[in-house]
């Protein structure tokens, strides 16, 4: 049977984060893994603050969009919303951190994206927004995939079909 780890043996107020066949050992701290969650996975990470200024992204976010981390970090998310979405966007921003939550929250969301370059690509993302003790939105976290190829692929197919249908 494997035993949940904790973020340290010595931390009193440690939350049970899984299961670990090598739980229990004493070289073994999730500790030393938390700094760099984010960093190990494919999907890109985009965290700002209230305002929607950019304070974190991860190499994937790099990738996907072409900024370096000088670039992007304490930048508006302008840089990568498409200028004919920004007013939607901006909207739904500060009401969600205004009140605390997102009618996104929990959803994947699609929508066009840009990178450094103007290049437009296809996302899928969720929100999550990073609230403190007293419930007010200090950060936002998304949590994004670039679906591009999936979605030229289907947009291929539709036209195919209707190619076939004429």
């Amino acid at each position: 049977m494997t035993q949940p780890y904790h973020r340290t043996p010595d931390d009193a107020g440690a939350e049970a984060l899984g299961t670990c066949p090598s739980a229990g050992r004493e070289d073994f701290s999730m500790d030393i893994f938390e700094p760099h969650l984010e960093e190990i996975t494919d999907d890109a990470v985009i965290v700002t603050d209230a305002a929607g200024v950019i304070r974190y992204l991860n190499q994937s976010a790099e990738s996907m969009f072409q900024y370096s981390r000088e670039q992007a970090i304490g930048a508006s998310l302008d840089i990568i919303i498409p200028e004919r979405l920004r007013e939607r966007h901006w909207d739904g921003f500060h009401r969600a951190v205004a009140h605390g939550t997102s009618r996104h929250s929990g959803r994947l969301l699609a929508v066009p994206a840009l990178r450094a370059d103007g290049s437009q690509i296809s996302v899928e993302f969720t929100v999550a927004l990073l609230s403190n003790a007293s419930g007010e939105v200090g950060a936002v976290r998304a949590t994004l995939r670039d679906v591009t190829a999936q979605w030229q692929a289907q947009k291929e197919e539709r036209a195919s079909a209707g190619a076939l249908k004429s």
